[in-house]
């Protein structure tokens, strides 16, 4: 038997819906813009100076959502170069959480934001921005997967290459560790801040929640890739 014999189990057909263009461009829009986004608040943040679209005690707050943005910018830039929505589905599910998420604790919050207290032109500009773009995200992030789900399954002659057995515990303790922390600084922020090493506000405590949400989403199940 001929090793491309042998191999042949392994490279077996598989069902798998081609991946749409509207889920494809949403995880690249969201890239661009965490690494806009993000690397502004982290650059900012590293100065020792505050910046964002609420008020903060200290740099580190806003500089730790720049830094969780910045870090799922790459893997979202794989998902353009994706074929099948199941290579990826494990972190767009995720991320229209955060979305979603991210979105309602803004509103809900909105009273904290510089465009209701006022202050800083920028600061004032920047949280307009930051409701306008993270509101189109949020409706995005809910119609293309809803349509992405509506296609088709399709048979597929691509291998699987699943992660090693050994980086799955790490990954889970990781992703648990993280979406712990940040359910309890959502529900519960006043009582958690304690918990938190630096000076921060109610709702500071819930935005850095979701960015913990958004960094735990980019460790919690990484999908499969394909050779």
């Amino acid at each position: 038997m001929t090793q491309a014999a042998s191999d042949a189990p392994d490279r077996a057909a598989v069902g798998g819906r081609p991946l749409t263009a509207g889920v494809a461009m949403l995880a690249t829009a969201v890239a661009v813009n965490s690494l806009l986004v993000g690397g502004l608040l982290a650059a900012v943040s590293l100065t020792g100076h505050v910046f964002g679209a609420w008020p903060s005690p200290e740099s580190l707050n806003p500089g730790l959502i720049g830094a969780a943005m910045l870090g799922t910018a790459p893997g979202l830039f794989a998902v353009g170069r994706a074929r099948h929505w199941e290579e990826v589905r494990t972190l767009l599910h995720p991320l229209v959480v955060v979305l979603v998420g991210l979105f309602a604790v803004t509103l809900l919050n909105a009273g904290g934001l510089y465009i209701a207290e006022g202050g800083p032109v920028l600061s004032v500009l920047f949280s307009l921005g930051w409701i306008f773009v993270l509101g189109l995200f949020c409706v995005w992030a809910v119609i293309a997967p809803a349509l992405q789900h509506r296609v088709p399954a399709q048979q597929r002659d691509t291998a699987a290459a699943p992660l090693p057995a050994w980086s799955k515990p790490p990954l889970a303790v990781l992703g648990s560790a993280w979406l712990g922390i940040g359910t309890g600084l959502l529900v519960r922020p006043g009582f958690w801040a304690d918990f938190v090493p630096w000076d921060t506000i109610a709702s500071t405590h819930r935005h850095s929640a979701c960015g913990l949400s958004r960094s735990e989403s980019a460790s919690w199940a990484p999908s499969p890739r394909t050779t």
